[in-house]
C-alpha cells in the first residue's frame, strides 16, 4: 500500500527553528518526502544536544490528517542525524514544513 499519493521529492536547505532551542543550534541538511519521510538534520552548535526531535504535519486534500515523528537521544556538537518519520499508516498527499524541537 503506497501512503504519500502525490508527494514529490523535496529537498531543503535551510535552518528551522524550535520552540526548546535557540536558532543557531540545529540545521536540517535535507529532506524528502515519499513513501517513507526522511532526512539529515546537523547539531552545528558547540554543544552536544541531550534529545532532538522532528515532527511533520501530514495533509491530504488540504486537511491536516496527522503528524510523522521521529526523534533521538542526543547528537553531539557537530554531530549529524539521519532520520526516518514515522507515519502510523496515514494516508497523505502532502507533507508539511519540519518542526525540530532539540535539548
Amino acid at each position: 500500500m503506497r501512503f504519500c499519493l502525490n508527494c514529490s521529492k523535496v529537498f531543503l536547505m535551510f535552518f528551522l527553528f524550535g520552540s526548546a532551542f535557540a536558532a543557531d543550534t540545529t540545521k536540517l541538511l535535507n529532506y524528502e518526502c515519499a513513501d517513507e519521510i526522511t532526512g539529515v538534520i546537523q547539531n552545528i552548535s558547540k554543544k552536544n544536544l541531550s534529545y532532538v526531535q522532528v515532527m511533520i504535519p501530514l495533509y491530504k486534500s488540504g486537511a491536516k490528517v496527522g503528524d510523522a515523528m521521529a526523534n533521538v537521544a542526543g547528537i553531539d556538537a557537530g554531530g549529524k542525524w539521519a532520520f526516518k518519520a514515522i507515519t502510523m499508516m496515514v494516508d497523505f498527499d502532502k507533507c508539511g514544513a519540519p518542526k525540530i524541537t532539540a535539548m
